[in-house]
């Protein structure tokens, strides 16, 4: 007897493929970030200080906060908050070699989103250049020189009548210059002793740091 062929449409119709399931290289596809370059902006911003405390602190309220802290971060928010209570403008400088660039800032006059833009060259003369090679503070009027009119139109807010600028020192070496003013309606006032206690507390700060690298190394 003799058998009857398919019909054509079984014939022709191709072999459904068979569900597969996802295995791990398929996890890992899946879960691959689509935009790399929104991630690493995420991740920048992550990683940004966060807004300092706003809130005027005082000399016996800085130093309780200090003793019980040790985060070089930290230490440095307590300082600028100290200062903002006293100064118009107070901003951290990180030194790295001939320049200094802007760290941490605080005060009225002065909008933190502009303070990691800040740097300027400290090979030619200017004030912040005499503080560095010197290692001693400059209180007084900022002379119109190339270095230091980038510096101010960085910060806006006008030009200061006077301003201080202070060393901060780790094993000898300046690391850090803290700047305030009055800004250009007030001279700044000469007074500046709990500052320069406070202040010191950053260098060393940074030598702790340093000194536990170098243990962490020596124990590897």
């Amino acid at each position: 007897m003799p058998v009857s062929s398919p019909p054509a449409a079984e014939r022709l119709a191709p072999p459904v493929a068979e569900e597969r399931r996802a295995g791990p290289a398929d996890r890992r596809a899946e879960t691959q970030p689509v935009q790399p370059e929104a991630e690493r902006r995420r991740h920048q911003r992550r990683r940004a200080p966060r807004p300092i405390d706003p809130t005027p602190i005082g000399f016996a309220d800085a130093q309780k906060e200090l003793a019980s802290i040790s985060d070089r971060e930290d230490i440095a928010r307590i300082v600028l908050r100290f200062a903002a209570g006293k100064f118009r403008r107070a901003l951290l400088l990180n030194i790295q070699r001939d320049t200094a660039i802007g760290w941490l800032g605080a005060g009225a006059g002065l909008d933190p989103r502009v303070v990691p833009k800040v740097a300027l060259s400290l090979k030619k003369a200017s004030a912040f250049k005499l503080v560095r090679d010197s290692r001693s503070h400059y209180l007084g009027p900022l002379r119109r020189d190339f270095p230091t009119v980038v510096f101010l139109r960085s910060l806006g807010g006008g030009e200061p009548r006077t301003a201080l600028l202070m060393p901060l020192l780790a094993a000898g070496r300046v690391v850090n210059i803290l700047y305030v003013d009055g800004g250009p309606e007030r001279f700044t006032p000469p007074d500046v002793g709990e500052l320069l206690i406070l202040a010191q507390r950053v260098g060393r700060s940074f030598e702790a740091m340093i000194a536990a690298r170098r243990h962490a190394v020596a124990r590897a």
